[in-house]
């Protein structure tokens, strides 16, 4: 039962067992540690290296012999606390890194990739997939402000608002609202579009070279396209839809 907790906090399998005989045993040889945490003495001595190294394992000389000891199990908090710098380290470099590796992603150059969702979750990670962008780029859309309203509360709607005024996300949006009572859009532009002129049941948003389509029924669903000519394809439609809205305006 210990071994496994202790390889749960980064232990190997045989490390565990050697440094639990050890603890055990206390100042003894190689060859009873060996014996007691059953492992033949040639692979003993290549734990009590690595343990040695991790700071749970000492060693001194007496006469012609050398004894080891299980240092304090206190260490191992010290050696945890040493294992999430290291990964806290290992995510801010990860963070450093990734605007090169996607520059690298070549996934659009081959084929379209088409990703789907599921229910609220799935739409909420969808909208918040949105945000991954270069800041200061535009996003047009088609949307229903009362299916919106249906799914997500004014704070998460808020909550987004400001993502996008973070990262300078402009909006161009056409929508419908029952009351038909227009709504300020937050950083950008909306127009409200009587239901008889188009009514729209899906929220539809196009960005960089990705087009999201949800659809906010009772089974919630939805697909994010990545694929340049497909999003200037829609860009198109939209901005064909926009310019002769403004036109009657």
């Amino acid at each position: 039962m210990l071994e496994i907790e202790l390889q749960k906090i980064g232990l190997t399998e045989k490390e565990a067992s050697v440094y639990l005989a050890a603890l055990r045993l206390g100042k003894s040889p190689v060859q009873i540690i060996a014996k007691e945490a059953m492992v033949n003495r040639g692979t003993a001595y290549n734990i009590i290296e690595s343990l040695t190294k991790k700071g749970l394992i000492s060693s001194y000389q007496e006469g012609k012999k050398q004894y080891f000891f299980a240092e304090s199990p206190d260490q191992l908090e010290l050696l945890f606390k040493q294992q999430l710098e290291e990964i806290e380290f290992n995510r801010n470099r990860l963070k450093e890194l990734l605007p090169e590796l996607k520059q690298m992603d070549n996934k659009e150059k081959d084929k379209p990739v088409v990703r789907y969702f599921e229910g609220k979750n799935g739409i909420r990670a969808m909208v918040e997939d949105m945000f991954d962008v270069k800041k200061g780029t535009e996003v047009v859309m088609f949307y229903s402000f009362d299916k919106i309203a249906e799914v997500f509360s004014e704070k998460e709607r808020m909550d987004w608002a400001k993502k996008r005024t973070d990262r300078e996300i402009r909006v161009r949006a056409l929508y419908n609202k029952n009351d038909r009572i227009e709504r300020k859009a937050v950083n950008g532009e909306s127009i409200l579009i009587d239901k008889n002129m188009a009514f729209f049941k899906s929220d539809i948003a196009i960005y960089e070279n990705r087009i999201r389509m949800a659809s906010l029924d009772k089974k919630m669903f939805g697909i994010v396209v990545e694929g340049k000519d497909l999003a200037d394809s829609f860009r198109a439609l939209f901005n064909l839809a926009w310019n002769n809205i403004n036109k009657k305006n």
